[in-house]
């Protein structure tokens, strides 16, 4: 079954035989229309986006702001696979030394979220950095910094592979489609910057999607 986002690619023959995902490459084809419709949606985020870089002017701790920011985000982040963590246990000022359980997962995330924006500075978007911030994320935990190499599968816990909700892309396909990711990334699209970045991000959760063991 094809589409627009990618193709099903069958996997192995016989009974054993399954679909795994596989995307399309950036940027869709055909490109997107922008219609009148898209183009004051546009204008309007832009609107947006320009008064936040000036509400930012006016914070007088703009690190500390980040701070701030990336401790929510990775809260929120660990609350979608059901951690249980609060706000009150990430502003711990002693989080690092009495992290335990779930509050140690956050700790994680803010770890990697760090690490990886002081990274932008020195690397491009891309797979390295991707991986660098995983092994920060994983910490000793099954292959941090690595892609998987195996093929792996979403659904219900105990699901069989060929009754899943969702196969991701086997694992040399994956590693294709990444390297397609990372081009678009880093190569010249005409197209709107908002609009290149809702193609990233809708991309990468129907693709890397278990990217990582």
């Amino acid at each position: 079954m094809k589409s627009r986002s990618g193709v099903f690619k069958p996997q192995t023959e016989g009974d054993a035989q399954y679909h795994s995902f596989v995307p399309a490459p950036l940027p869709p084809i055909p490109t997107i229309a922008i219609d009148t419709e898209l183009s004051h949606l546009l204008v309007q985020a832009s609107n947006w986006i320009g008064k936040l870089e000036s509400s930012v002017t006016l914070i007088p701790n703009i690190a500390l702001f980040i701070s701030l920011y990336v401790r929510k985000e990775a809260l929120m982040s660990a609350q979608i696979k059901g951690t249980q963590c609060t706000l009150e246990d990430i502003f711990d000022p002693e989080i690092e030394e009495n992290a335990t359980g779930d509050v140690a997962n956050v700790v994680h995330y803010i770890r990697a979220m760090t690490y990886a924006l002081n990274r932008l500075s020195e690397l491009s978007l891309g797979n390295r950095l991707l991986r660098e911030t995983h092994a920060v994320l994983m910490g000793s935990e099954k292959t941090p910094g690595e892609f998987r190499t195996s093929q792996n599968w979403i659904g219900p816990s105990g699901v069989s592979l060929k009754r899943s909700t969702f196969i991701p892309p086997h694992p040399d396909d994956m590693i294709e489609a990444l390297s397609n990711l990372e081009a678009y990334m880093n190569g010249d699209d005409s197209l709107n910057v908002l609009i290149q970045a809702a193609f990233i991000h809708s991309w990468m959760a129907m693709a890397t999607l278990g990217a990582y063991l």
